[in-house]
Order: C-alpha cells, then sequence, then structure tokens
C-alpha cells in the first residue's frame, strides 16, 4: 500500500499566514472557498513537501506541531534569527508560525520512504467515442497530449472546454482488480478511456506534483471526474464505481516515449529545468467538476 501524509493547520487569516510561509520556502499552488463568505483552504508547497491551511474551526486543533527534514537549516535559521541546536538526532532549530503552529525543522533524513510504480497499459482514442487502441510506446508532446489521441488533435469528448490538465489521463490497475473482486464488475484497460494504466501510484496523492514515467515529467492537474457515458460505451454500470477514484488528469511537462513496463516514481520540483517549473505553475490548479 502507498500512501502519503498532508498535515494541516489551523490559521485564522490564510493570506496573512502565506507570507510568513513564504519566508520559510513554501509557495502557494492553490487555493479554496465554497463561497466567498465562507473560510479559505490554502495548499503550500515546498519542494516534494505539501502542507495546507485552513481557516475552517473543525479542520484542524490550534497550534499544531509538524517536524520537517530540509538540507537548508542554516539557512532557515538565518532567515527567522533562530539558534540551531544539536539533538541525538540530529541539529534542529524551532519556529512557530503567527497562529502558534510549531515547527521542529532537522537536517535531511539520510533514508526517505517512497514509491515506484510502473506502466501496465497505454491506450489513444483517435475521436470522441471512438474505440481506444493500445499504443506502446506512445508519444507524449510537451504541452500537447499524446500523439493519435483525441485530446491531442482537440477532437475529444470535451474538446471544446479545452484545459491544460486534459493532456493524458491515469487510473490505477488497483481500481480495475478492486471492481472485479468486489463488485463482480470487468472493466479491461482499453475501457475506461483513460490513456495510462499504472500499478504501484498514489495518483490521488499527485495533484499539484510532479511525477516521472519513463522518460518523461508529468504533473498532476487534478483529479478525474468519471462520466455517465462510460456506462454507455462499455455496456455496463461502471460510472458509480469509478467516483472518487477515476484517476488522475495530468500535464506533460517533458514529452518522450512511454511504453509498457516504464517505472513511475516521483520527482522533486528542485531537479526540474526552473523554466519549465515557472512556466508551468503560470496555470493554477483548479478543483475538478462536481460529480453529476
Amino acid at each position: 500500500m502507498v500512501a502519503e501524509l498532508v498535515p494541516i493547520l489551523r490559521v485564522s487569516d490564510g493570506h496573512a499566514s502565506a507570507v510568513w510561509y513564504r519566508r520559510l520556502g513554501f509557495e502557494v499552488i492553490g487555493e479554496h472557498r465554497f463561497t466567498p463568505a465562507l473560510p479559505l483552504y490554502l495548499f503550500l508547497r515546498r519542494g516534494s513537501v505539501h502542507v495546507h491551511l485552513s481557516e475552517h474551526l473543525g479542520d484542524a486543533p490550534p497550534a499544531g506541531v509538524v517536524y520537517l527534514y530540509a538540507d537548508d537549516l542554516d539557512a532557515i535559521a538565518a532567515e527567522f534569527k533562530t539558534s540551531i541546536s544539536l539533538q541525538p538526532w540530529g541539529r534542529e532549530t524551532n519556529l512557530v508560525d503567527p497562529d502558534g503552529n510549531r515547527w521542529r525543522i532537522g537536517e535531511v533524513a539520510h533514508v526517505r520512504p517512497t514509491w515506484r510504480g510502473v506502466v501496465e497499459a497505454v491506450h489513444v482514442a483517435d475521436a470522441a467515442a471512438q474505440p481506444t487502441r493500445a499504443c506502446n510506446p506512445a508519444a507524449l508532446v510537451a504541452g500537447v497530449g499524446i500523439d493519435g489521441d483525441r485530446y491531442a488533435t482537440r477532437t475529444g469528448t470535451y474538446s471544446a472546454r479545452h484545459h491544460i490538465d486534459r493532456q493524458v489521463t491515469l487510473i490505477e490497475a488497483e481500481v480495475l482488480d478492486t471492481l472485479l473482486r468486489d463488485r463482480g464488475v470487468e472493466l479491461a484497460p482499453h475501457e475506461h478511456r483513460r490513456n495510462i494504466t499504472t500499478r504501484g501510484v498514489p495518483l490521488s496523492q499527485l495533484v499539484g506534483r510532479y511525477f516521472r514515467v519513463g522518460a518523461c515529467v508529468l504533473f498532476g492537474g487534478r483529479l478525474n471526474v468519471p462520466c455517465k457515458h462510460l456506462d454507455e460505451v462499455v455496456g455496463r454500470p461502471v460510472f458509480r464505481q469509478l467516483i472518487n477514484r477515476s484517476g488522475l488528469n495530468a500535464r506533460i511537462i517533458v514529452g518522450g516515449a512511454v511504453g509498457i513496463g516504464a517505472t513511475i516514481e516521483p520527482v522533486d520540483v528542485s531537479d526540474l529545468d526552473p523554466q519549465l517549473v515557472a512556466e508551468n505553475e503560470r496555470h493554477r490548479l483548479v478543483a475538478p467538476p462536481e460529480v453529476q
């Protein structure tokens, strides 16, 4: 099982808190309000580390504590004018944000847990409602899509509402396994209409993150929302079974060939071309549409 924890910290003023967090090296990659009058929820990132800040009273207790491993401990201590202490487990410093949340910051651990998955299938469709066909390998074109796929040629069902996050779609093979095991519903890789079928990849955790697929680099744009039309296409009731596990819509940052067996793994944003990252992040994350 692959999983990742993202701390949620209570703040009274999200935008004011974001100023402090920028000093710590975090950037705001998204925000959400249900209505303009309701509390703000912010998504922040520092390299491969994510944290959420919430003005909602029920999301987190006040004065939380987070431990952060950082490779720039000395620079952080200098920025905040704090001392560095030597603990039995290594050097660390302590910070407190404007809302009383405490950050204990230590040097980078020698061993970091990670995950690594693989590509099990790649499919494209020539146009909307057309059958998908296997493509091994497939050519991923940065900023466009998969060569020959309906969303690269703007002939897909949703191409009239083009969005940067629809360049390539992925779904977990484990979801297909679960449908068959628990519901007796078989959904083959050529039927679900996502481009890439993965195994061992926590797709729901990759929104706002960069990850490598073979020689390519993708960026998780938003969770995929299933369409009722899929029931008609496959002739089986799969729409409701895919709610909240329909995969991931992604952007192609670095293109290349991807085929069956290609490795999928996380990428630290600091390892990427800063110009590519800056260009990608001009486009803010957008929440997926509500399931109808």
